[in-house]
């Protein structure tokens, strides 16, 4: 009896042990996906917040050079916060697998988001209009460019 009960103990223990690290993993994963969702939606905020300024729904062109700035910092981020393969933890999360299947093609579209960011950094420093319009559509292209291949379009409600 006391045999048997050490074995079933060993027996649950080899469990536990296989099992913590999984439970550890889909934790991590959550944590990552929640992080990298805040990140991208603070890029698309200040991208939002150039757009309604360049429409004229705000007149607060002085901002656009500081919300370029913001930009290009957090545009440097991008393939860090991706380093971690969450494809298995869909959840919460609009990340397409190719993001690490394709992890060359998703760091080539990021640093041109970089390039597109810090071009647009030069732009809004000028305070010409004329140049921050481009700019942004190149920038915008580049998002675009990255979502498409490695993102899931929004689930319609």
């Amino acid at each position: 009896m006391k045999i048997q009960f050490k074995l079933s103990c060993l027996v649950l223990f080899g469990v536990l042990l296989f099992l913590m690290p999984l439970q550890v993993t889909a934790a991590d994963d959550k944590a990552a996906i929640t992080y990298r969702v805040r990140v991208m939606k603070g890029i698309g905020a200040n991208m939002h917040s150039i757009g309604d300024i360049l429409k004229g729904k705000v007149d607060h062109k002085e901002l656009i050079v500081h919300y370029a700035k913001a930009l290009n910092e957090t545009s440097k981020t991008v393939t860090t916060i991706f380093k971690q393969d969450t494809s298995k933890s869909k959840k919460n999360s609009r990340s397409k697998n190719a993001i690490w299947e394709k992890w060359g093609d998703f760091e080539k579209e990021s640093n041109a988001f970089v390039k597109a960011s810090t071009n647009m950094v030069k732009a809004a420093e000028t305070g010409d209009m004329a140049n921050i319009g481009p700019a942004m559509k190149k920038l915008g292209e580049t998002c675009g460019d990255c979502h498409k291949p490695f993102r899931e379009k929004k689930k319609k409600k």
